[in-house]
């Protein structure tokens, strides 16, 4: 387990019970290896909703809003992405016009993406790239999703680094200090457990 994700344990206590996922399905179906960071938090927190905007996707194909590969395929045909982007804010390696070479692993409920860039033979070095409504609005960033979930907790990553909407200060009127577990085969995907996040 990764420095980061024990961090995020101490931020947000993980629910009991919670049964590991079987990946190789989802990672046949997308032809690559997922980052073992990702995979492994998921493992621990199951189906859940951080700060109200961050929800990690998980294999599960019975229920196609929260899973990870069907969530991609959509991704893949509706993504818009730039026509134009200030070349010297792309990180090395990462291009932005084709979908195909983007996997998302999680959203919010107002539809933003957040995906990995792929270009990396070694998924644990993927890119990752967090984008609202307005494909102009891109935000990159160079870690893994633990390490992302516990700065942005922390507050070490904020706008004007990233789009406003993402401003946990100003989140739905405060509400970024929970977590929300769900249960994806209740009705509407049904809240069985909040977690207030110290941080």
């Amino acid at each position: 387990m990764s420095a980061a994700l024990d961090r995020l344990r101490e931020l947000v206590e993980p629910p009991e019970g919670v049964v590991g996922y079987d990946w190789s399905a989802t990672e046949k179906e997308l032809g690559l290896r997922l980052p073992e960071d990702f995979t492994q938090l998921v493992d621990t927190y199951g189906c859940v909703l951080f700060g109200d905007t961050f929800r990690p996707y998980h294999p599960d194909p019975q229920h196609p809003w929260v899973d990870l590969a069907t969530c991609t395929s959509e991704m893949r045909e509706n993504l818009d992405v730039p026509i134009e982007y200030p070349p010297e804010s792309i990180p090395a390696g990462v291009t932005i016009d084709d979908p195909s070479a983007f996997v998302s692993w999680g959203g919010s409920d107002s539809g933003d993406y957040f995906l990995w860039h792929t270009g990396s033979p070694n998924p644990d070095e993927w890119t990752i790239v967090l984008t609202d409504l307005y494909p102009a609005q891109w935000y990159f960033y160079s870690g893994s999703v633990s390490e992302l979930l516990v700065d942005w907790l922390t507050h070490r990553i904020r706008p004007p680094q990233l789009p406003k909407y993402f401003d946990r200060d100003e989140r739905l009127g405060g509400t970024a200090n929970r977590a929300e577990f769900f249960d994806p085969a209740a009705p509407d995907g049904e809240v069985v457990r909040t977690v207030y996040i110290d941080a």
